[in-house]
């Protein structure tokens, strides 16, 4: 998992025979780890966590260094990161996956369109962006469908499921009962390591 924040997929997950991978900032990372001391919770066996720095360090190496076999199948999970993100960095996350990807690897991902910086855009929408931005973690581009496309293509990985905000909604957010809905901006993306 890229940027895997205080995710708890580790613990949930039951198969032991998951490798699991956290790549996170240092300090975040730091942080995880004494809310999990606090909590007293075991850290499985399968679990490794990853240091990394995304802006200078070079993701294949560290992974190699904390035990990540390229020849295994792997699954990727770059979730809420993106928005923070230029087109040239996502290309190059997506370079650097690709590098240590045999065929049939996934990657899934969520994305912002392009609609999220127009002047016209739901109010929600502005007030995300505007609320991150004063967290320090400026939201950096709203992504078009063929940009995601062509970076995908460029190293080697096709779209495989593509959910738009409005199947999202259909999908996991019809009938609720707290009214929470899909953002109007965010798409889901589940990409396969093609044949050369």
């Amino acid at each position: 998992m890229c940027g895997a924040g205080m995710d708890t997929f580790a613990f949930r997950n039951e198969n032991s025979d998951i490798q699991i991978f956290e790549l996170d900032h240092p300090d975040t990372q730091r942080y995880k780890l004494e809310r999990i001391r606090k909590l007293e919770w075991n850290i499985p066996e399968n679990v490794r966590y990853v240091p990394i720095d995304f802006s200078k360090d070079d993701m294949t190496q560290i992974l190699k260094k904390y035990g990540f076999d390229p020849s295994v199948p792997a699954f990727f999970a770059i979730l809420g990161v993106t928005y923070y993100l230029t087109l040239p960095v996502f290309a190059q996350t997506i370079e650097k996956i690709s590098r240590i990807s045999v065929v049939g690897n996934k990657v899934v991902f969520d994305f912002p369109d392009e609609s999220t910086f127009k002047e016209d855009s739901v109010e929600r929408v502005r007030r995300l962006s505007e609320i991150t931005a004063k967290l320090g973690e400026p939201m950096q581009h709203g992504f078009s469908l063929s940009e995601i496309d062509t970076s995908l293509n460029r190293h080697g990985f096709l779209i495989d499921t593509h959910e738009t905000p409005e199947t999202i909604q259909q999908h996991f957010f019809a009938g609720r009962a707290d009214r929470q809905k899909a953002f109007e901006n965010i798409h889901f993306i589940l990409a396969v390591k093609k044949e050369k």
